[in-house]
């Protein structure tokens, strides 16, 4: 006779199961799915286009990437290696930053759509809200000019360009 306030197990005299952690803390599953990623990452790295030798400047399409992806998995193994031992109390993930990641993956969801500059805004404001803004207008003010300056500095002064999405009409 189960309760619905009582969690599964409880007054059976048996304990509630736990996920299975691998005999691992959860800092170093964190580096192991960090490291898969790298791999699959920089994998990845080797289907870009190729550029000619005559029109290569500089190290080429897939180092930044590359070294990136390097840099994620250095810290990877360091933090694996810092992991400490499976009988430390661990700290539960604080729900904000869970909201805060889950906003992370809706920019990368958003950003073919709307474009970076657009995904970029809508997580200023999105992220601001989130962690306690109220006031809309410098909450819009200070995710504008951010972008604005984003923009400006990349397409204008570094020639990089940036998708834009639905807004390539608007600045293309």
């Amino acid at each position: 006779m189960n309760q619905p306030d009582k969690e599964l197990g409880a007054g059976t005299g048996a304990a509630p199961r736990a996920a299975p952690t691998l005999g691992l803390r959860p800092d170093a599953r964190a580096g192991l799915v960090l490291l898969a990623f790298c791999a699959i990452a920089f994998a990845a790295t080797f289907t870009f286009d190729s550029v000619p030798d005559t029109l290569i400047q500089g190290p080429g399409a897939a180092a930044f990437p590359r070294i990136v992806i390097g840099v994620i998995a250095v810290l990877s193994i360091v933090l694996i290696l810092r992991a400490g031992s499976n009988d430390e109390p661990v700290e539960p993930v604080h729900p904000m930053s869970v909201a805060t990641a889950a906003v992370q993956v809706l920019f990368m969801v958003a950003a073919p759509f709307v474009g970076v500059v657009g995904a970029i805004f809508l997580a200023i404001v999105a992220i601001g809200r989130l962690w306690g803004a109220h006031r809309w207008v410098p909450l819009v003010v200070i995710a504008a000019v951010t972008v604005s300056l984003i923009y400006v500095l990349f397409v204008r002064f570094l020639h990089i360009p940036i998708p834009l999405g639905v807004l390539e009409g608007l600045f293309g």
